[in-house]
């Protein structure tokens, strides 16, 4: 089995589950934009915010994206780096083919009533004094940077966890969730003073480019770094992974 052949393997695993996906986008986001201009006046309210639906589904699709597919891989004697290569260039043909459309559909929607992307909710006072061709671009460019990170991101947790013995897996399962919404906030309350929170909200608007001033730019390198990283990280894991049940 060939590169070309893993790719669309890979492919064919999640297409129908993106179809679906935009099929379900299209009329809510439809229904929506009806009912905020029925029901409100102009500039009182808007919908938008789809990329944030994209990116969770895609988060979601990357937990499903190891198990099954490198049992099915690794039993048709598919080495391991090509099986990781063909999961990459799948992932990047997704994340850039649904980039493009909710860039699209966004620019779309907008001609018929008030939607705003998560982009422009976010960056709007950058994209007020730059150039519409730039925007769509940068738009582009961070929606697929985001998506990417998300979907390879699902896709480490889950090859993390084939890895982990069943009690380890119950362990990280309570333990991490417990952790950060509990025992971190508790701690940051009454030892650290907020300190923690502050610290990391500081972090966020940093890489987010929102600390000083509004760069879009900033947040598009530092998601691509960040994926490039976990991307990595996934290649180690995949590569002295076992088959087992």
């Amino acid at each position: 089995m060939r590169l070309k052949s893993v790719v669309k393997y890979y492919l064919s695993d999640i297409k129908t589950s993106v179809m679906i996906f935009y099929i379900i986008m299209a009329v809510g986001v439809s229904m929506i934009g009806i009912i905020v201009n029925v029901s409100a006046g102009e500039g009182e309210s808007y919908s938008g915010g789809g990329e944030m639906a994209a990116m969770i589904f895609l988060f979601i699709a990357g937990l499903n994206s190891f198990k099954q597919n490198f049992l099915f891989l690794s039993i048709n004697s598919i080495p391991r780096k090509l099986q990781f290569k063909g999961f990459l260039l799948a992932a990047l043909t997704v994340c850039g083919a649904m980039a493009a459309i909710d860039t699209a559909y966004s620019n779309i929607f907008s001609m018929f009533f008030d939607y705003r992307s998560t982009f422009l909710q976010i960056y709007g006072s950058w994209a007020a004094v730059t150039s519409g061709a730039v925007v769509i671009l940068v738009t582009f460019l961070w929606d697929i940077t985001i998506y990417l990170s998300a979907y390879i991101g699902g896709y480490l947790i889950t090859s993390l966890y084939y890895r982990m013995s069943k009690l380890t897996k119950i362990a990280v399962s309570i333990g991490v969730p417990v952790w950060f919404t509990i025992v971190l906030p508790i701690i940051d309350a009454t030892v650290t003073e907020g300190r923690i929170f502050k610290y990391i909200g500081n972090v966020f608007l940093i890489f987010g480019g929102l600390k000083y001033g509004v760069n879009p730019y900033i947040p598009v390198l530092s998601l691509t770094v960040e994926a490039a990283v976990v991307a990595v990280l996934c290649f180690m894991l995949v590569k002295t992974a076992t088959v087992k049940e």
